[in-house]
This record gives structure tokens, sequence and C-alpha cells, in this order.
């Protein structure tokens, strides 16, 4: 419970457009299910179609123990991010 980590992902871009830092911006994030304000977020920095990258977001466990799933979500932001954060 509440232990701090690095979580790394590698995304490829399947699209045809690149993920671009310019609003609206396409993030990569990760989120807590148990918590609903807590989430860690970056920008995408450019992947073009087809390329890969790997993102390391710094990640804090839920403080009470129980039950937690970590998500993984790529968004594009002002359009859609979690439910209560929109």
């Amino acid at each position: 419970a509440g232990v701090a980590q690095n979580v790394t992902v590698t995304v490829t871009n399947n699209g045809t457009a690149t993920w671009t830092d310019a609003a609206p911006d396409i993030n990569i994030g990760c989120k807590w299910n148990a918590e609903a304000d807590y989430y860690v977020r970056v920008n995408a920095g450019g992947l073009a179609p087809g390329a890969s990258r790997t993102y390391t977001l710094a990640m804090t466990a839920p403080a009470t123990p129980g039950s937690n799933n970590l998500t993984f979500d790529v968004v594009r932001e002002g359009v859609c991010w979690y439910a209560w954060n929109s």
C-alpha cells in the first residue's frame, strides 16, 4: 500500500495520424480503478504512425489495501479522458 514505482509501457501507434502534443494532444496514461482522482499521464511526444515508444510513468499504489487494478489508456485530451475527469 502506498508504494511508489515506475511503470513502463510500450505503445505502438497503429493509426494513420501522428500523436501530437498540440491541443487537442494525445496522452498516454495509467490509473488505479479504486481511486477516482488518481491518474498519471504524459504527452505522446509526436509518435508517428507505425512507430513504437516506451513511456515511463511514476505511479504510487493506493494507500488503502484492497483489490485495485492498474489500467492503461491512450486518449485525445479535451475529447475523452477517464469518465470523471472529462
